[in-house]
């Protein structure tokens, strides 16, 4: 093996990019498709719809839904249970009316007019609205506490005799408001944060129950919506945090997954969002974040800004490594604050005015649409994601520090990229428009601004399948020299190198197209190209090991042109090169970012399987 010493040409070309992050992007590791976004419409519908004008309604829905603005398809009808008329401790907007005053009373679905003002004007505005009802306590007179802010002391607060009671009354309100209305209900979701000790004389609904209780309660509901005929599914747990949900999941165990179709969590604390999507997809189950904010946050500094950057790190979180299928705020309307709602709304003038916030968010509602499905992209702090016609991928990167950070963004996984439009909100930018920006061999620098969340809407063409499976020599344009395993040996972690053409097993592989991108394989043994050590790093050697279906043994395979190709890698869009451009033989097989150099650039020669024995 030589020594690994890179040629002058190339030190020089990749010296500018030694303080850049690497933002690789691979289309072929594909995650969720997404639903979409949205949020809740208590409580803020409940009070802006109090007073609002039916042009203000118009106004604040083609913001929340259009295409152009927020492009939200997703909302979440609160059903009120509805508290004792005697109390009054409820805050102004949270008294959401239940549809009956008393046990005794008859149903008036003539109640709650305000939240469905803004229900049924969403649902104007967008054929593909999704709509969800979720409960957050039972009508007071089910309740321990005869309160539905919650149990004495945050004690379990459903009487033991009124689950069927609890999920008649929510069943009938899905009924009544597809045949009153004509809403219907993708889900419901009857608990919201059960495992919450929430207390009575609270300034909201809100119930404890225990996981027993929840499966009885999600049971009655499932028998309910059989018996009633009603096209509607159900969500469970909704959890405040991650962890609590998955902890609630794995006590339900598989008897009772089967009861409901859709798991809804709250991201506001927990870290297990890997193990919750391992549960939805074991369980067959769309996974959404259904609730979050800046609850329990430390910003680096407390702008407004700060915080809505640290939402915006969040939502990364929660649809790369979670893989959410929708992300959804509580608020998208705020009288208290400008971090919790997308717009801050004055209840006593009557005005209402979009936030920082409302721009953060749009950096990812607007340009990830509905049927985008999330791809890979390494960087932490990065989201990506492709359109159902393959040709388009938007990028979001996010930088909540305090520090200008520099970029390189490599797409060379793909056949082709063509400039990016760009977008971004920053301290004194409001998903503005940057215009376009050119790759260069399909890769782009760029700086984000500190405190600054930028998205890039990018044509591309996607690689495909140009070399059918079968038996090559892989020859270097530079040198003419060919691909070869050092040594002809049979052990992990063997050099690839070029060589002289000789007739031998060890100068020809079996290209194999595999269902994400091709393995390279030696003709006489099992082993495939591998980047050493996994590594993302320019001068990476490739060397042979055994399977292990990684994404460092995997390479899309791109015409380079004149009957060439590239060999890229997957697990870090690093292109296949010899060494310092290196002539001799043994000199070594590395990755490296594409420079359109000869020692770049592979013929594939079919041969035939007579090998020369060792």
């Amino acid at each position: 093996m030589k020594q690994l010493t890179i040629a002058a040409i190339l030190a020089i070309a990749a010296g500018s990019a030694m303080a850049q992050s690497y933002i690789a992007i691979d289309p072929e590791l594909k995650y969720q498709t997404v639903e979409g976004w949205g949020g809740s419409l208590s409580w803020w519908a409940n009070r802006v719809g109090s007073w609002a004008s039916p042009a203000q309604v118009d106004e604040i829905c083609n913001w929340i839904t259009s295409p152009n603005e927020l492009n939200m398809n997703i909302f979440r009808y609160n059903i009120g249970g509805g508290d004792d008329p005697a109390h009054n401790h409820m805050r102004f907007d949270a008294a959401i009316p239940g549809f009956k005053t008393s046990a005794s009373a008859a149903y008036d679905f003539t109640r709650d007019a305000s939240q469905r003002k803004f229900l049924l004007a969403l649902k104007a505005k967008r054929t593909d609205c999704i709509f969800e009802a979720a409960s957050y306590s039972p009508p007071y007179w089910m309740t321990n506490s005869g309160c539905s802010a919650g149990g004495v002391n945050g004690a379990e607060n459903i009487k033991s005799t009124h689950y069927t009671a609890y999920a008649d009354y929510l069943t009938e309100v899905v009924k009544n408001y597809n045949t009153l209305y004509g809403i219907q209900f993708r889900t419901l979701e009857p608990l919201n944060e059960p495992e919450v000790a929430w207390p009575s004389l609270g300034q909201q609904e809100g119930t404890y129950v225990n996981w027993d209780h929840q499966i009885t309660l999600i049971n009655a509901c499932k028998s309910q919506i059989t018996a009633k005929g009603l096209p509607v599914q159900l969500a469970a747990n909704d959890a405040n945090s991650i962890d609590g949900c998955v902890s609630a999941l794995n006590y339900f165990g598989a008897s009772n997954m089967g009861s409901f179709s859709q798991i809804n969590t709250h991201s506001y604390g927990g870290t297990q969002r890997s193990q919750l999507y391992a549960i939805a997809k074991q369980y067959n189950k769309r996974l959404w974040q259904s609730e979050s904010g800046p609850l329990w946050i430390t910003p680096p500094d407390n702008s407004d800004l700060a915080y809505d950057l640290v939402i915006a790190a969040r939502i990364v979180q929660d649809m790369h490594d979670m893989h959410a299928n929708a992300w959804l705020d509580w608020q998208l309307m705020d009288s208290y604050t400008n971090t919790w709602g997308l717009l801050r709304y004055n209840d006593s003038a009557h005005t209402y005015v979009r936030t920082k916030n409302y721009y953060v968010r749009m950096q990812f509602s607007r340009f990830i649409k509905q049927g985008y499905t999330v791809i890979e992209s390494n960087q932490a702090n990065t989201l990506a994601a492709i359109n159902a016609a393959n040709n388009q991928v938007v990028l979001v990167v996010v930088n909540a520090t305090h520090a200008d950070a520099a970029y390189k963004l490599d797409l060379n996984l793909f056949a082709g990229v063509s400039a990016a439009q760009v977008y971004r909100t920053s301290n004194t930018e409001n998903c503005a428009s940057l215009g376009s920006l050119n790759f260069t061999n399909n890769q782009l620098g760029y700086t984000a601004p500190a405190m600054s969340v930028t998205t890039f809407v990018i044509p591309v063409t996607i690689a495909g399948s140009p070399i059918a499976d079968g038996l090559y020599s892989i020859q270097a344009k530079h040198s003419s020299k060919y691909l070869s395993v050092q040594g002809w040996s049979v052990d992990n972690g063997a050099q690839i190198e070029q060589w002289s053409w000789v007739n031998q097993s060890n100068l020809k592989f079996n290209i194999e197209k595999t269902s994400y991108g091709y393995r390279i394989v030696p003709a006489y043994n099992a082993k495939v190209f591998s980047v050493d050590g996994s590594s993302g790093a320019n001068g990476a050697l490739i060397k042979q090991w055994s399977e292990l279906n990684a994404p460092s043994q995997r390479y899309n395979i791109i015409d380079a042109g004149g009957g060439y190709y590239k060999i890229v890698a997957h697990n870090s869009a690093k292109c296949l090169a010899i060494n310092a451009n290196g002539m001799n033989n043994g000199d070594d097989l590395v990755q490296w970012e594409w420079l359109n150099l000869d020692n770049f650039k592979w013929k594939f020669t079919p041969v035939t399987g007579l090998l020369t024995n060792r």
